[in-house]
């Protein structure tokens, strides 16, 4: 049979067997609520084959006799037999109740009846389905914040705010310094030209995507990191290129002058964590040079980059330019 909850109105599948003739107390298994459930109202007898008399006029009537109750209704709707049960406990109702006594019927204890737990074990839709569905919720609100905790604290500590990055400077090939631009000062004599024929030699050497910031290291203290890349636009392959690197004040006088050979690059974090020794050596490195800047096939190019540790702070611009390239041996 099928039974339902007059609190929540779940509905649930009960063996008729499991409800006595006095009546079945079960406990909801959603709300708990306790409740009294009746036996089934048995079956009216098959009246197939009888026909139908009449009785004398003259018989006398029989006297009525005490009123019978009529057989108790189930006091839950039936429903269809493929509503999925739930998981309730029940016990059987023993006598009627004293008067005043329904009111508080769901207060008193319930004594230990029998356990339908092995009569089905079929979920209730929406209980474990919703239970399930809660925690998927947390984990991956969770997973999400772990994710937004962690990118903020990486952006904080590495230095990778927008806007900490000095912006992008394009230099151009065998561009004179920014100094040179500028007014020498008085006790200073100026620069002497660059001959003809060097400018001749390197002016098919482009550099691009050149760029300058700042980084602090755990060792070396702060670094002023220029990099960028040599583009051969000579028709003939190139190698050992060999740039300079200035740093100048506002007044475009020159701080720091550092020459290096194409083809030697860090990472950010190697940046942060090397010793002084350990990044010159790695951007003198043979290995890198011998890689990347040794037989640039027309349109190739190499990668560069210039440190210069504990930077005055007044460097206000600075400049880069190619001053040396060869030819391949001829084979």
């Amino acid at each position: 049979m099928i039974v339902q909850c007059p609190n929540c109105h779940s509905k649930f599948k009960l063996p008729d067997d499991k409800v006595v003739a006095a009546g079945t107390r079960l406990r909801c298994g959603k709300c708990r609520t306790v409740f009294l459930v009746d036996p089934p109202a048995p079956a009216p007898a098959a009246g197939g084959g009888l026909t139908d008399f009449d009785f004398p006029d003259d018989l006398d009537q029989t006297p009525p006799g005490p009123a019978t109750a009529p057989a108790a209704a189930p006091r839950a709707r039936a429903l269809e037999d493929d509503v999925p049960p739930d998981l309730f406990h029940s016990e059987t109702y023993e006598g009627s109740a004293p008067d005043g006594e329904d009111e508080d019927r769901d207060d008193r204890p319930v004594k230990p009846g029998f356990s339908l737990d092995d009569v089905a074990n079929l979920p209730l839709p929406g209980s474990g389905v919703s239970k399930e569905r809660r925690r998927r919720v947390v984990i991956l609100v969770t997973v999400v914040i772990l994710v937004l905790a962690g990118t903020v604290a990486a952006v904080h500590f590495l230095d990778l705010w927008p806007g900490k990055k000095a912006a992008t400077v394009a230099t151009p090939p065998a561009a004179t310094a920014p100094a040179e631009k500028a007014a020498a000062p008085a006790e200073k004599a100026a620069p002497a030209a660059p001959k003809p024929e060097e400018t001749a030699k390197v002016k098919d050497i482009m550099l691009q995507n050149v760029r300058q910031y700042y980084v602090s290291n755990e060792k070396a203290g702060q670094l002023f990191v220029i990099e960028g890349k040599a583009v051969n636009n000579f028709k003939t392959p190139k190698e050992m290129i060999r740039l300079e690197a200035t740093l100048f004040d506002e007044k475009g006088g020159a701080l720091a002058a550092q020459e290096d050979l194409a083809g030697n690059t860090v990472s950010l974090f190697q940046l942060q964590v090397m010793t002084r020794d350990e990044l010159k050596n790695a951007l003198a490195s043979q290995v890198g040079v011998l890689t990347n800047n040794t037989n640039i096939a027309p349109g190739g190019e190499a990668p560069f980059m210039v440190v210069f540790f504990d930077p005055p702070e007044t460097v206000k611009e600075f400049g880069v330019k190619v001053i040396d390239v060869k030819d391949p041996p001829r084979q």
